[in-house]
């Protein structure tokens, strides 16, 4: 069974007022590929965040997902986005 992939309201929001609807499709096809971690892990520029236990980022162009990990529960929480 995958993980359970839980966003933020701040994340659904920055995404919803996203004017580019391609990059707002990729967002979220990014987001959604999160149900099959740690296999997606590959395919995507991930990197572990310093000092934070199972944080991450993923780089999807000029945008930055941060998402948190909680193995035992089997649930990935989308914490925050942002243009870098």
């Amino acid at each position: 069974m995958g993980y359970v992939v839980r966003i933020h309201r701040r994340v659904g929001k920055f995404i919803r007022k996203l004017a580019d609807e391609k990059v707002r499709a990729r967002l979220l096809d990014v987001i959604e590929g999160l149900e099959h971690y740690p296999a997606v892990l590959r395919r995507l520029d991930v990197e572990k965040i310093r000092g934070m236990e199972r944080t991450f980022r993923i780089r999807v162009g000029r945008y930055r997902i941060v998402f948190y990990v909680d193995k035992e529960e089997k649930v990935i929480y989308v914490t925050n986005i942002f243009i870098k």
